[in-house]
């Protein structure tokens, strides 16, 4: 099975946190499950936004939230086979291509992707797709939210544990 690497927006933690509802969050929860059991892996920025949302989530006093959290944190961020951690002075700029054409609050995205060599970005904002796919050259692929659970899904076979 070949292995991808992802960067992934803050809409898993705002899936995870509850913030999009209780079916939003169990379809995050089972791609966690299922990304566990392959040998897919994402990549994180630490201190990026990403990283203090994940953190928030360990403090919630949300029993749902705190089981969800904790499969993030201990099947995942802390495992080295399911996350690649990258500092911010490993991440190369924006490339010139993507300069002014995305928000500078997603300009770390873009940073990790290229550092990591991401295979693609998932991301719950279609505007960020739209604005990527306006570029010609050097544009990372890019997917949206569902399209990407469903297509992860389709893929896990529905063997995900619950």
């Amino acid at each position: 099975m070949a292995k991808r690497l992802f960067v992934i927006n803050e809409w898993l933690l705002s899936d995870l946190s509850g913030e999009n509802g209780s079916d939003a969050r169990e379809e995050s929860y089972e791609f966690m499950l299922a990304l566990r059991k392959k040998c897919d892996r994402i990549a994180v920025l630490r201190g990026s936004p990403w990283m203090h949302k994940a953190d928030a989530l360990m403090k919630s006093t949300d029993v749902a939230t705190r089981r969800v959290s904790k499969v993030l944190h201990l099947s995942i961020l802390r495992d080295s086979n399911k996350c690649n951690m990258f500092d911010e002075q490993e991440c190369a700029p924006v490339p010139e291509s993507l300069k002014g054409r995305i928000h500078e609050k997603d300009e770390y995205l873009f940073r990790l992707f290229y550092a990591s060599n991401a295979d693609s970005l998932v991301t719950a904002d279609a505007r960020l797709q739209e604005q990527v796919a306006q570029i010609e050259w050097d544009k990372p692929p890019i997917f949206l939210r569902d399209e990407f659970l469903r297509q992860y899904r389709s893929e896990a076979s529905g063997n995900m544990e619950r």
